[in-house]
C-alpha cells in the first residue's frame, strides 16, 4: 500500500453525478407528463415514498423530457458532511451553468476548505442573471441528516429564480419549510399513491416483460397483492422466467412487503448461480461498483461477465454514467440483500467491508475508506489506517471521520497507543471539546510513551504535549502556568528553529503576552510565529499568527492597518483554498468586529456568516462570539425579531458552559443592551451583585468586562459609581495604549456625565472620545447612545481649539446620526391608506417608494439606515405580497400606488 499516494482532498466521484439510465425496458406512465407540466411554476419537485416505489427511476424519465439543463447529485448517507456536500452540489450545478466558475481544483490546492455562503450567493445571482431553464435533483434525501445542510438547501429554494428547480427524491418528508411553500403554491408533491401502478400500467409492463399474456384476474390479484408498489411487481415479473405457471405462482404470494422480500431471498438469489449469488451478497455493502472494486470483493477477476449478465436479466442494477463503468443497486434490493447477507454471514460482512477499505484507499479515496475500516469491526485495521494516514488526515473537513473512527475504538486501545491518544487530543482542541477530555488524552498519551522513541522523538512528543497543556492553561486563564509550558517547550526544541511545535509555541506566548497587556510583545511573538509557520508551509499557522496581529492592531486603534492584515489573510486563505477551515472562524469574526465599528454593516454580517461556517465543526456553543456579533449588528439596524433571537441564543450559550471572559464580556455587553431596551432593571440588578469589578485591567477583555460594570449601574441610575469606574477604566486604557478600550470608555464616560447635567465635563470626555475614534475611524457605538450625547456633537464641532481631525471625524458622526434620527421619523409615518389593501408594512412602503423612484439596493440601505441585506429581505415579502416578480415590475405598481394616492388625496 502506498501511502505516499493518498490525496488528503476530497474528490469527485463522477458517478455521483450522472442521471441514472431509465432502461429499455420501462413503461411510458403518460399520468405523469402532467405531473411535470404542473412543475413550471414550482421552486421545489417532492417525490416521496418508501423503497422501492420508483423515485428515481420517475426523477430520471422526467430529466429526459425536460427542456433545459439538469444536474443530478446522488445522495449517501457519507455526504452529511457539509463541507463535502458543499463540494458535491457546487460541482454539479458548475457543470451546468455558464458564468458560475467554481474549480474545484483551484480549491482544493491546500485542503479541501470551501466558502459555501459565498459560493451559494454566486451562484443564486448566476441563476437569476441566466434566465435558462435549469433542474436540480437531489436524490435519496432521506439521506441527509445534517440541518446545516437542510438551511442550505431552504436557502437555495427560498431564493431560486423563475427559471430554476429544485426536485428531491426522500423515503421521509424533508425538514425544508414545507408547510410556507404549500400555503405560497410553491411546492408540487408526488407521493407513493401517485407512484403505484395503475391497472393498465401493469398490463403494459407485463407486456412489456413476458413472452406471454397474463391473465386479467392475475393482473387484479397483483394489484391487490403490492397495492401498485413498484418493487412487489418487479420481483413478482422476475419471477416468470422461473415457473411454469406464473398465473398460480402469483397467488402463493403474501400480501405483505415484508413476505415479497423474503421471496426475493428464497426464490430469486436462491436460484441464482453460486458465483452471481457471491457477486450480489458481496457487492451489495458499497454504495456503488466498478468491475475492479467488484473483484476486490469477491477474488473474481471475471466480474465484468457478471455485470453484463445482471444488466440483460435486468436484476436491480443501475449505470450510473454513459460508459456503464460504474454501477449501483436499487436501494431497497441492495437493503435486502445486505440484510440476508448479515442474517447468515456477519462475519462476510466484516471481511467484505475490509477489502472494501483496502481498495478505496489503495485508489486514492480515503474519505471513501475509513467508513468501510469503522464497519469492518476490525479494531486493527481502523488503528492502522489512523496510523499511517492520521497525520495527512488531520485537516478541518477529516475531524468528523477522525472523530468517528477514534469513538469506534475500545478506550484501552486509544490509552496504550500514544499516537492515537495524541491524535484525539489534538482533534479535541481543534473541535473546542470540555477541557477533562482533552487533558485526559495527553494523559494516556503520555503514560504509554514508546519505549521504542529516540531522545530527539521523545522530545517532540513531550514539546506537543506541553503545547496543548499550555492551550488549556489559557483557556482556564491560568496565564502563570501557560508560560511555564511554553517555556519548557522552547527548551525542548531549542535545536530546531523551524518546527511546527516551536512555531506553535510562539503562538501561545504571544496570547500569554496580550493576557498580561504587553501587546506589542505580543505582536513580536506573533510576527516570529508567522515567518516560522510560512518557512515550514503551516497554513493554519500563517493564518493564525496574522489574524491575531490583526486583532492586535484593532484594539491599539489601528484599524486600517488591522484591515490590510485581514485582507492579506483573505487573499492567503483563497489561495491556499482553506477560505473554510476552523482557524478562519477567528480571522473573519474579528474582522466583523471591525466592520461592525466602521458600520460596514452588511461586510460585517457576511463575515459573520462565514465564521459560522468556519466553525462548523465545532460544538455549538462555539457559535457564542460570532452570534454575539450579529446581535450587535441586529441592534444597529433596528431588527428587533433577530437581536431576540441572537440573545436567545447567547443565554442557552452561555449557560452550557464557563466560557472565556472574552467571549463572555462581549456576550454580556449584548445582554446589557437587551435588559435597557426592555427595562428589566432586576436584572441588571441581579447580574450587578455577582459580579466583582478586575484588578487587572491591562487587557481589552478585562476593559470590556469592567466596562460592562459601569453599564450596569448607568443603567440602574447609580451615575457616580459608574463615573469613578470609568474614569479607571480610562486611565489604564490609556497607558496601554488600547485606542480602541479609550473611545468606548471616554464616550461611557460622556453619557454618565451628561446624565448627571454635568455638561462641560461631557463635553470633555466626548472629545476624548472622539479624539480617539478619529484615529481609528469608529462610528457604530456613537449612533447608539445618539439620543444621550448626540445634542452634544454640534456644540463640540464649535467648540474652539479642537484638532482637525478630530472636528472632521465629530462631523461625520453627526451625519452619521442626522440620517439615522430622519431614517427613524421616516419609518414612524402611517402607511397610506390606499397601500393599507396591500398589507404592506411601513417599512415595505418605504423600500417600494424608494424602488419606484430608480434607487438601488444600497442607495435604499443609505436612505433608510439599514443593512443592504435588510432591504432585499423588504423586497423579497414585497414581491410576495404584490405578487410581482422583478424590480421593473415592482417599480411600476409602487408609481401605481402613488398615482391612487393622489387621486384620493393622500
Amino acid at each position: 500500500m502506498n501511502i505516499s499516494a493518498h490525496k488528503t482532498s476530497i474528490q469527485i466521484l463522477p458517478t455521483k453525478l450522472a442521471v441514472p439510465s431509465c432502461g429499455g425496458d420501462i413503461v411510458e406512465r403518460e399520468r405523469f407528463e402532467t405531473h411535470l407540466r404542473q412543475t413550471e411554476n414550482k421552486s421545489l419537485v417532492l417525490i416521496r415514498a418508501p423503497a422501492g416505489y420508483g423515485k428515481t427511476t420517475l426523477a430520471a424519465c422526467w430529466t429526459k423530457h425536460w427542456q433545459g439543463k439538469v444536474g443530478w447529485y446522488s445522495i449517501e448517507e457519507a455526504d452529511n458532511d457539509l463541507t463535502r456536500f458543499g463540494y458535491y452540489l457546487l460541482t454539479c450545478l458548475s457543470r451546468q451553468l455558464d458564468g458560475y466558475d467554481f474549480d474545484l481544483e483551484t480549491d482544493l490546492k491546500q485542503g479541501h476548505a470551501l466558502d459555501l455562503v459565498g459560493q451559494i450567493e454566486q451562484l443564486l445571482m448566476v441563476l437569476a442573471n441566466s434566465g435558462e431553464p435549469l433542474l436540480l435533483v437531489l436524490d435519496d434525501y432521506h439521506l441527509v441528516t445534517n440541518e446545516e445542510i437542510h438551511n442550505v438547501i431552504k436557502y437555495l429554494i427560498s431564493h431560486l429564480p423563475a427559471s430554476a428547480h429544485i426536485l428531491i427524491t426522500s423515503r421521509s418528508e424533508p425538514p425544508l419549510g414545507l408547510a410556507s411553500l404549500r400555503v405560497r403554491n410553491q411546492v408540487h408533491e408526488v407521493t407513493n399513491e401517485e407512484l403505484s401502478f395503475t391497472r393498465q400500467e401493469l398490463s403494459d409492463f407485463l407486456s412489456h416483460r413476458l413472452p406471454k399474456e397474463v391473465k386479467d384476474a392475475t393482473i387484479e390479484q397483483m394489484l391487490d397483492k403490492t397495492d401498485g408498489w413498484a418493487a412487489g411487481i418487479q420481483i413478482m415479473a422476475l419471477s416468470a422466467s422461473r415457473t411454469e405457471n406464473f398465473d398460480s405462482h402469483i397467488s402463493q404470494f403474501s400480501q405483505s412487503h415484508a413476505h415479497i422480500l423474503d421471496f426475493l431471498v428464497e426464490e430469486v438469489l436462491a436460484k441464482e448461480p453460486d458465483d452471481v449469488r457471491e457477486f450480489l451478497l458481496a457487492t451489495s455493502v458499497v454504495q456503488r461498483f466498478n468491475s475492479s472494486l467488484a473483484a476486490s470483493l469477491t477474488g473474481n477477476a471475471s466480474c465484468q461477465q457478471t455485470i453484463d449478465y445482471l444488466r440483460k436479466t435486468g436484476l436491480f442494477l443501475t449505470s450510473l454514467d454513459s460508459n456503464h463503468e460504474w454501477y449501483q443497486y436499487q436501494s431497497f434490493f441492495s437493503e435486502c440483500i445486505r440484510h440476508q447477507l448479515a442474517k447468515t454471514d456477519p462475519n462476510a460482512v466484516k471481511n467484505y467491508h475490509q477489502k472494501a477499505h483496502d481498495w478505496w484507499l489503495q485508489n486514492g479515496h480515503i474519505y471513501e475508506a475509513l467508513p468501510h475500516a469503522v464497519k469492518s469491526q476490525n479494531t486493527d485495521l481502523i488503528v492502522s489506517s489512523l496510523s499511517a494516514c492520521g497525520g495527512s488526515l488531520f485537516q478541518p473537513a477529516y475531524v468528523s471521520v477522525i472523530r468517528h473512527c477514534l469513538e469506534e475504538l475500545p478506550e484501552h486501545v486509544i490509552a496504550s497507543n500514544h499516537e492515537l491518544a495524541l491524535l484525539s487530543a489534538w482533534v479535541s482542541t481543534v473541535s473546542q471539546q470540555d477541557a477533562t477530555i482533552i487533558r485526559r488524552h495527553l494523559q494516556q498519551a503520555e503514560d504509554y510513551l514508546s519505549q521504542n522513541l529516540t531522545k530527539q522523538q521523545l522530545a517532540s512528543v513531550r514539546a506537543e504535549m506541553a503545547v496543548i497543556k499550555a492551550q488549556l492553561a489559557i483557556w482556564d486563564e491560568n496565564i502563570d502556568q501557560a508560560d511555564d509550558y511554553t517555556s519548557s517547550v522552547l527548551g525542548l526544541v531549542d535545536n530546531d528553529e523551524f518546527s511546527p511545535i516551536r512555531c506553535r509555541a510562539l503562538t501561545v506566548l504571544g496570547e500569554i503576552r496580550i493576557c498580561k497587556g504587553n501587546y506589542r510583545e505580543a505582536l513580536h511573538f506573533f510576527r516570529k510565529a508567522e515567518r516560522v509557520a510560512r518557512r515550514i508551509a503551516s497554513v493554519h499557522d500563517v493564518i493564525w499568527s496574522m489574524a491575531q496581529q490583526a486583532d492586535i492592531y484593532r484594539h491599539l486603534g489601528q484599524l486600517e492597518l488591522s484591515y490590510q492584515v485581514h485582507s492579506t489573510i483573505m487573499d492567503f486563505a483563497k489561495e491556499k483554498g482553506v477560505e473554510t477551515i476552523p482557524i478562519m472562524e477567528f480571522a473573519y469574526r474579528t474582522r466583523a468586529q471591525l466592520l461592525w465599528e466602521w458600520h460596514r454593516l452588511s461586510e460585517a454580517k457576511v463575515d459573520c456568516q462565514k465564521a459560522l461556517e468556519a466553525g462548523k465543526h465545532f460544538k455549538d456553543y462555539c457559535a457564542l462570539p460570532a452570534i454575539t456579533e450579529l446581535a450587535n449588528i441586529a441592534l444597529l439596524n433596528n431588527e428587533d425579531q433577530q437581536f431576540n433571537e441572537q440573545v436567545r441564543l447567547l443565554d442557552q450559550y452561555l449557560l452550557e458552559r464557563r466560557h472565556h471572559t472574552d467571549w463572555r464580556a462581549n456576550a454580556m455587553s449584548v445582554k446589557l443592551w437587551y435588559w435597557l431596551r426592555h427595562e428589566t432593571q432586576w436584572a441588571v440588578r441581579d447580574w450587578l451583585e455577582s459580579q466583582t469589578f478586575p484588578s487587572n485591567l491591562s487587557n481589552h477583555f478585562w476593559q470590556m468586562h469592567g466596562r460592562n460594570i459601569a453599564r450596569g449601574h448607568l443603567i440602574l441610575g447609580q451615575y457616580e459609581e459608574a463615573i469613578d469606574k470609568l474614569k479607571l477604566l480610562l486611565e489604564k486604557a490609556e497607558e496601554h495604549h488600547l485606542l480602541l478600550a479609550v473611545s468606548h470608555n471616554a464616550l461611557w464616560l460622556a453619557v454618565a456625565y451628561q446624565s448627571l447635567g454635568k455638561k462641560k465635563e461631557a463635553l470633555e470626555a466626548l472629545k476624548t472620545s472622539v479624539h480617539s475614534a478619529a484615529q481609528s475611524g469608529c462610528i457604530s457605538l456613537y449612533l447608539l447612545v445618539e439620543n444621550n450625547v448626540g445634542d452634544l456633537l454640534p456644540e463640540l464641532i464649535e467648540k474652539s481649539g479642537l484638532e482637525d481631525n478630530t472636528r472632521r471625524h465629530a462631523t461625520k458622526v453627526n451625519e452619521f446620526i442626522r440620517r439615522q434620527r430622519s431614517a427613524k421619523s421616516a419609518s414612524s409615518s402611517k402607511v397610506p391608506e390606499v397601500v393599507r389593501s396591500t398589507s404592506l408594512t411601513n417599512k415595505e412602503w418605504q423600500v417600494l417608494s424608494h424602488i419606484g423612484e430608480g434607487f438601488s439596493n444600497d442607495q435604499i440601505a443609505d436612505k433608510m439606515f439599514v443593512a443592504t441585506s435588510t432591504v432585499r429581505s423588504h423586497i423579497k415579502h414585497i414581491y410576495q405580497k404584490l405578487g410581482v416578480h422583478s424590480r421593473q415590475e415592482a417599480r411600476k405598481k409602487a408609481n401605481e400606488l402613488k398615482e391612487l394616492m393622489r387621486e384620493t388625496g393622500e
